[in-house]
Parts: structure tokens; C-alpha cells; sequence
């Protein structure tokens, strides 16, 4: 039976490899396949995508299309395989075959009995799969020339909940997600990007702030609050607080669409009875004041600095959940100054040095503050102007068994050296990479979750410095700290987790192909092969320190020998390292064949042609 399973496997990868190198499959064998495959494996994530491979690669008839659209969106298991209960890989490879299915012909395909089911299974969420039904409702409304929003007014974001009109779904928003969304904020979503934009995290406990903007903005023109329980609803799902964190998005249209709704916010709630609008207004004011009209009345509303728009978001989150600690401190902050210095990190010294009973929590506050607001090369200028790292550095070595500080400190390292001009500032003016090696030589034994929240912080460092100010300053001393840094790192954890291997692996492998420098300091670094690659830098503050599963070991083994072996090729002698990587790499290549591992097959042609030369 497990033969016969592997044979399966296999037979799958073959046809899926031989659909990928025929771009025009012929249609009458294609058709019984995706209806077998529809009927009866929509389950199977593995096989619905050699169906996406061969739609996208089949010049299929549009009633052909309708016909397979129908049979998906009819499914018995459709929902259930889509919805809360099913697998995450479920919802994403058959909202992959639903993509492609209405890209083939979306005159015939976007029809609202196709449109319309799609709803139940939306989330609003960033994860792919939700990103990709948006993709698939605008391609409706494009093609149909019809908005979505009578769709919309009966969604809701709680698959339990159920509404009847637009106020009713943005009141049954999730605040504490949405608070998530406000810190985490999505800077690279745009409106009217491309469905498959992957440079941010897919993140399915965030909402999508696209989704937000539309659905507030249609609550206000449609049917907003006619009293006071109403408006209170509104703002405690932090729906506003998100419209005031969209003005620090870097996208002009998502920025002017967030300041006209705010606006229209500041007008309605003038005229209803709520207790709290005195409070709210002032929160306004604050923010008209640093938020000037442009000259030009058709240039879009200038981007108002990060740290800015979150202490006003929290700020405003305060008024309608009071019993929270912070809400005094940012009233008492926002009261004593005539006008916000959005110039300035706010609270910094008096959070950070607190000498309050709540000393602990404050300074945990505003060190995650200063990491979520981290999100771009001004907010750098305004982190700079105080020196802020210098002082938080001092704080993570004077803080030892705090882990939970040292664990926000991390995360606020993570972003800053997500941003090139900070990383190659800190490198260079704030000697990071000495305090990174100071700080693991006395951090012997410490916890997993540190050690690859380092090693991510340093993939960072090499993907994003700028490497030729680096060489300059350094002269390559750079490059050697970080290898002393790994190789401290793989002494004192580096059995401990395959995942750890698996990430330093990555780091080695990333480090080997910076081009200019001298790559002989590599050899301080133990080569180890049990690990695989993980997602790509920058790694943020979000999942910094979460430990990735390794589901494939096998092939974990395999990945991870390959990338070793290309980093022994750059090493300027031959080490034992290169023997042993490259009889192992002619293993794996042995084992999924000369398809998957195209560099092994060079290497068993490489070493049979010099064999034959020496004989």
C-alpha cells in the first residue's frame, strides 16, 4: 500500500512536470481530467494543483469553463473544505483553481450566480486565498461593470453572525484583530495592485485594510449610526483607528481615501448625542493640525509619520476601552502640547524610564511602539533624531531576565533592519554587529526562539546593508563578525533544533553569494546539512522568533545539501566539507531525479567526465 502511494506521488509529480513544459494541452484530454479531479479530489491540494497547471495551460471553451466553475462552486464539500473547518491548503489551492478558471474567459465567468458563493468563504483577511477572492470580485466588477456592494452588505466577517445591512458588518468587525492589523499594518498593499503582490507576510489573523476602507466608507453613505450605542459600536471595533493608521501608508490613494472618511467621521459624530465625542474631536483636531491641505488641491494628502498616526491611534482606541492601562498616559501626553511634534518619538523618555508602579509594563509599551512604528526610511529619521537604538540597546544588556523585554527588543531590531538605510546606519555608526557578537557571547545556552530570531536578524544584515559602504568602512571585517555570530550560534544551539540548522544554513548560503567580498572567513562556520530554506528576508518584527515545522525531512536533507554545496564552491581552497557535501548531493539528485535537482545532475555529469578523463 505504500508502494502504491509513492508510485501515486510520483505519477502526480510526472504529469504535473509534463503539463508545466507543454504550454498547449489538447482540450479533449484535459476536460475528463478536471472534471475526475473536481468530482471527486477537491480535497487533495496536491492534485488540484496539476488542475490549476493544465487550466492555465488549455485553451478550454468557455461553456467548457462554466461548466467546471459550476461543478467547484456546487461541490458538496465546497464550504466545508473552504471554510473554518477546512485546511488552510484546502481554501488556497481551490481558490487557486477558481482564480484561474475566471481568468480564462471573464466575460462568461463573471456572473453573479459565479460571484455570489465566493462570499461565504471570504474572510477579509490578508492570507492568500482571501487576497485572492478580492482579486476575483474586482475582475467582476470590471468585466460587469457592477459594484459588489449589495454583495458586501449581506457579508459578514463572522462566519456565525449574520447581517442585513453594511452597519451591521462593520460593527461585527473583530477590534482585537483590527488593533493587529493597526500594528502590523501592511505598508506594501496598494489599491489596484496585482492579485499575487507577495511582498508582505500572508497573515490570516489580520484584516485586509482594502476591504476596511470600502466597506466603512460604504456604512457612511449607506445607513451610518443613527444613535449614540451605534456610533460606540463603531469605534470599538477600531475601524477608525485603522482609517487613522492608513495615513501613514505609503500608497497616496489609500491615504486620501482613509482622510476623507475621517472627516466625514469628525461631521456625523458632531451631530449625535454620544458621550464620548468631545474626546474624540480633540483626537481630530490633533490630527488636522499636522495633516495641512496641499497646495495643490490635486495632490494627495502628504504621509503623516507612523509614530504619529499610533499614538493617536491609541489614543482614540482609549476613549471606548478606558480600563486600559495606556489610555491615561496617552491623554495626559496629548493634553499637555498645544500640537502633536510628529517629528519627535512620542512618550519615548517617560515610558522608557518610568519610575511609575507600572514601570515594567510602560517600558514593554513603548519598546513595542518603537518597533511597530519602524516602517519606513522617515521613520528612521525620526527614531535617529534621539538616538533611540543606542538607548534601547543599553536597556536590552541592563535587562537580562526580563525575556519579555528582550523579546520586544528583538522584534524591534527585526524591523529595523528590515529597512536598508537603517541597517546599513547601524552597521556602520552604531558598530551593531560588535554589540550582536557581545550580546551572544554572553548568551550561552539561551532559548531556541532567540537564536533564530538572531540568525533572522542577520539574514536581514546581508540581504539588505549596503554592502559596498560596508566594504569601505570595514574592509570585510563585516562579513567576519557575522560569521563569528553564526558560528557562536550554531556552537551553543545548533543541535538543539533542525529548524535553527535550517535557518543558519539559509544565512550561510546568503552570505556566500554577496558578490565583492572575500568569501575565505566562511571557513570559521561548521557546515551542516539537516535543514531546509524558510521564507525570504526581510523578516519583521511579526513571526520573528515562531519556530517553522519541518514537515519533509527527507527533503529537508536534500535542499539543505544542495545549498551547503554551493556555499563550499566559493570557499578559495577545498575542504573536507566539499567531499562530503558533494557525495550526498549526488544522493539526493539520485533520489528525486535530474528534474528537481538540476544542480546534482551537473554534479554526477561534472564527476563522470573528470572519472573518465583520470582513468
Amino acid at each position: 500500500e505504500d508502494a502504491d502511494w509513492e508510485d501515486s506521488e510520483d505519477a502526480l509529480a510526472n504529469l504535473e512536470h509534463l503539463a508545466k513544459r507543454h504550454p498547449k494541452l489538447k482540450a479533449h484530454l484535459v476536460e475528463p481530467l478536471l472534471t475526475i479531479v473536481i468530482q471527486n479530489r477537491l480535497a487533495d491540494a496536491d492534485v488540484i494543483e496539476l488542475a490549476v497547471i493544465t487550466v492555465n495551460n488549455t485553451a478550454l471553451k468557455p461553456v467548457v469553463v462554466n461548466l467546471l466553475l459550476q461543478n467547484v462552486l456546487q461541490h458538496p464539500s465546497f464550504y466545508r473544505l473552504c471554510g473554518s473547518d477546512g485546511k488552510p491548503s484546502q481554501k488556497d489551492s481551490t481558490t487557486r483553481l477558481l482564480d484561474a478558471l475566471f481568468h480564462l474567459h471573464p466575460t462568461n465567468t463573471c456572473q453573479p450566480s459565479h460571484a455570489e458563493p465566493l462570499l461565504r468563504i471570504y474572510g477579509g483577511t490578508m492570507s492568500a486565498s482571501d487576497r485572492r477572492l478580492l482579486s476575483i470580485m474586482r475582475l467582476f466588477e470590471a468585466e460587469k461593470h457592477t459594484s459588489v456592494s449589495a454583495f458586501f452588505a449581506r457579508w459578514s466577517p463572522s462566519p456565525d453572525a449574520s447581517v442585513t445591512n453594511v452597519l451591521e458588518v462593520v460593527q461585527n468587525f473583530d477590534p482585537i484583530r483590527m488593533l493587529r492589523t493597526c500594528l502590523a499594518f501592511p505598508k506594501w498593499r496598494r489599491f489596484g495592485e496585482d492579485k499575487d503582490a507577495t511582498q508582505g507576510p500572508a497573515d490570516e489573523l489580520m484584516y485586509d485594510p482594502l476591504i476596511v476602507i470600502v466597506l466603512s466608507a460604504q456604512m457612511l453613505v449607506e445607513c451610518p449610526p443613527t444613535s449614540a450605542l451605534g456610533w460606540v459600536k463603531v469605534f470599538r471595533t477600531n475601524v477608525v483607528s485603522l482609517l487613522i493608521r492608513c495615513l501613514s501608508s505609503k500608497d497616496s490613494n489609500i491615504r486620501e481615501a482613509a482622510l476623507y472618511q475621517i472627516a466625514r467621521y469628525s461631521e456625523c459624530i458632531q451631530q449625535s448625542d454620544m458621550q464620548e465625542t468631545p474626546k474624540v474631536l480633540y483626537v481630530f483636531r490633533l490630527l488636522k493640525n499636522v495633516m495641512p491641505p496641499p497646495a495643490n488641491a490635486r495632490d494627495p494628502p502628504r504621509r503623516l509619520p507612523t509614530y504619529a498616526s499610533l499614538i493617536l491611534l491609541h489614543a482614540l482606541r482609549g476613549i471606548f476601552y478606558p480600563s486600559n492601562f495606556i489610555y491615561p498616559r496617552t491623554v495626559r501626553f496629548l493634553l499637555q502640547r498645544p500640537e502633536l511634534d510628529v517629528s519627535d518619538v512620542p512618550m519615548l523618555f517617560g515610558m522608557l524610564y518610568s519610575s511609575s508602579d507600572e514601570w515594567k509594563k510602560e517600558r514593554g509599551w513603548i519598546v513595542r511602539l518603537l518597533g511597530d512604528g519602524m516602517a519606513s526610511a522617515e521613520d528612521w529619521k525620526v527614531l535617529r533624531r534621539r538616538h533611540t537604538w543606542d538607548l534601547v540597546a543599553s536597556l536590552f544588556q541592563s535587562s537580562g531576565r526580563d525575556k519579555t523585554l528582550r523579546a520586544g527588543i528583538l522584534e524591534m531590531l527585526a524591523n529595523l533592519t528590515s529597512n536598508s538605510q537603517a541597517c546599513t546606519s547601524l552597521v556602520l555608526k552604531s558598530s551593531l554587529l560588535t554589540w550582536i557578537e557581545m550580546v551572544l557571547g554572553h548568551e550561552a545556552g539561551s532559548d531556541t526562539n532567540h537564536t533564530i530570531a538572531w540568525l533572522r536578524i542577520l539574514e536581514n544584515i546581508v540581504f539588505l546593508a549596503d554592502v559596498s559602504k560596508l566594504e569601505r568602512a570595514t574592509g570585510g571585517e563585516w562579513c567576519v563578525i557575522i560569521c563569528r555570530c553564526l558560528s557562536s550560534l550554531l556552537q551553543t544551539s545548533g543541535d538543539k533544533d533542525t529548524s535553527i540548522l535550517n535557518q543558519s544554513a539559509l544565512v550561510i548560503l546568503r552570505l556566500s553569494l554577496v558578490p565583492g567580498i572575500s568569501h575565505h572567513s566562511l571557513g570559521v562556520v561548521a557546515p551542516r546539512r539537516d535543514s531546509r530554506p524558510l521564507s525570504s528576508p526581510p523578516h519583521h518584527a511579526q513571526g520573528l522568533r515562531e519556530m517553522p515545522t519541518v514537515s519533509d525531512p527527507l527533503r529537508t536533507w536534500g535542499e539543505i545539501v544542495q545549498g551547503l554545496w554551493r556555499v563550499s564552491m566559493t570557499l578559495e581552497d577545498r575542504t573536507r566539507a566539499w567531499d562530503m557535501l558533494t557525495q550526498r548531493l549526488l544522493i539526493w539528485r539520485n533520489i528525486v531525479r535530474d528534474e528537481k535537482c538540476p544542480i546534482g545532475e551537473w554534479v554526477r555529469r561534472e564527476t563522470v567526465r573528470i572519472l573518465c578523463s583520470s582513468a
